[in-house]
């Protein structure tokens, strides 16, 4: 346990900088091991991350590097990032308070959602169940290396998404005449757009006020949005450092547009290991049940399962252009983290949640 302890916080150079709610004090022992010649800032000297973990009623934060590569202010648990696909569990999360509230039952199809001018073909009618959008078993375009995503990148390779808008969205529902091996997991960002937008026409909502509305605020996220509520944004940048503009996404957000930091997803995490009471912790509980398994995987909505000692633990990873991101809980060891990081950069971030994983099933202090 010492030696995984050792690895772990190598990788650190630590800055602690939480909600003043929420401050924690590392204990000495911890923080000497955060200076390390094999530590994540020598490997990666331009790299910045920011990462909270819980244990119990325990929150602590540690950052890396600065806001841009070489220069700008210290990272710290405030600074925002693009999360990118973990958007995808607060849009499954809208669909589940939707059937506890028992407007959108859980058996309900495509057809419940759609408004009365997109008519489905006939090959799609009664085909595909909206619990199937959040679990990517659904069957219909993905968005993800089908040919619409290469249609978009073909004409505009710098930022392809800001040519998806509703009318799009429901275009591409109305021309498909057949669906394609439903019932089996492919990852689709078309589902998550299309869900997304469905939930928010039928409130008479944008989708980012819609989950303000039901999600962000009930939760006390701060600063978690669609748009940018602070001047302290993380840089973006490619696993090569090569910088990347802030990502333009229409109406693929339900799939990979907000933004947050450590301290928001921390408060993100402790729901999801304590869900509050009511319409809300109810919904947060149904998106921890499977929807979908194959001998490779096990989804919930929108939530990946995983299996540690008999009980089901539970991530979501995001990508955008220029950040990384990654959440994880275990809601039987009430632990959990969040890393999120200035390079797009999945596989590092992976490895690096291996290692916080770790840490946080631990005994030792935070």
């Amino acid at each position: 346990m010492k030696a995984a302890l050792s690895c772990l916080c190598l990788l650190f150079y630590c800055l602690v900088m939480p909600a003043p709610s929420q401050a924690q004090t590392l204990t000495s022992g911890l923080d000497s091991l955060l200076h390390g010649p094999q530590g994540l800032q020598a490997r990666y000297p331009n790299l910045g991350l920011s990462v909270g973990v819980v244990r119990g009623k325990a929150v602590a934060y540690y950052a890396l590097g600065t806001t841009e590569r070489t220069t700008g202010a210290p990272i710290d648990s405030t600074t925002l990032f693009e999360i990118g696909s973990i958007t995808k569990t607060f849009t499954a999360l809208l669909l589940a308070w939707e059937q506890e509230k028992g407007t959108l039952p859980a058996q309900a199809h495509l057809e419940a959602a759609l408004p009365s001018t997109v008519r489905l073909r006939p090959g799609l009618r009664g085909q595909v169940k909206l619990t199937a959008l959040t679990a990517h078993s659904s069957g219909l375009p993905n968005l993800s290396n089908d040919r619409y995503i290469q249609a978009l990148f073909d004409q505009d390779p710098v930022q392809p998404f800001h040519l998806v808008t509703q009318p799009y969205l429901y275009r591409v529902l109305q021309e498909t005449d057949s669906l394609q091996a439903p019932g089996t997991y492919h990852y689709n960002n078309f589902a998550f757009s299309l869900l997304g937008t469905l939930l928010a026409q039928r409130a008479g909502l944008t989708y980012g006020h819609l989950v303000q509305q039901r999600i962000i605020q009930p939760l006390g996220l701060r600063t978690t949005g669609l748009t940018y509520h602070t001047a302290r944004i993380a840089g973006r940048y490619t696993s090569k450092g090569e910088a990347k503009p802030a990502i333009v996404i229409n109406a693929v957000a339900p799939a990979g547009g907000l933004k947050s930091n450590a301290v928001d997803l921390v408060r993100y995490v402790q729901a999801q290991l304590t869900p509050p009471v009511g319409t809300l912790g109810r919904a947060i509980v149904r998106t921890h049940q499977p929807a979908y398994q194959d001998s490779a995987i096990t989804m919930g909505m929108g939530w990946e399962i995983q299996q540690r000692a008999g009980h089901r633990v539970y991530q979501k990873d995001g990508d955008t252009f220029g950040n990384s991101s990654l959440v994880w809980f275990d809601p039987q060891r009430q632990v959990g983290f969040v890393i999120l990081c200035n390079h797009q950069d999945a596989k590092l971030v992976a490895e690096i949640g291996r290692q916080v994983e770790q840490f946080v099933r631990g005994n030792q202090p935070l």
